[in-house]
């Protein structure tokens, strides 16, 4: 069994270094191992692996403050808990809605000035 445990001291694995990270989780799925990861693209590759089949969701469980828990075989977590790999998600959806504010302001300003 895989446990791959999200944590603040967890191992810090860049985009760079996450297919070798993945290659060495599924090296070691036969036996029972905890990996702990401090950052959100090794959990993303793994539910990855999930989703294309070359996991079993019931070799990987995933743990965050002393939660424990499993993606199903589409790679979805179904009850995600708060601050679990979510600051991505967080930023993106800043990013879209300063997008927006700005494309209104810019749009009310050609607006005005009779664009």
């Amino acid at each position: 069994m895989i446990k791959i445990e999200y944590c603040q001291d967890g191992a810090p694995v860049s985009d760079w270094a996450v297919s070798d990270w993945v290659y060495n989780v599924k090296k070691n799925k036969d036996t029972d191992h905890t990996f702990r990861v401090s950052t959100a693209p090794p959990i993303e590759a793994i539910r990855l692996e999930i989703a294309l089949g070359k996991l079993a969701p019931e070799e990987v469980t995933f743990s965050y403050c002393d939660l424990l828990f499993q993606a199903n075989k589409y790679g979805a977590i179904t009850e995600w808990p708060m601050g679990f790999c979510d600051r991505g998600a967080a930023y993106a959806e800043d990013i879209l809605r300063a997008a927006t504010k700005r494309r209104r302001l810019e749009g009310a300003g050609n607006l005005l000035k009779g664009g």
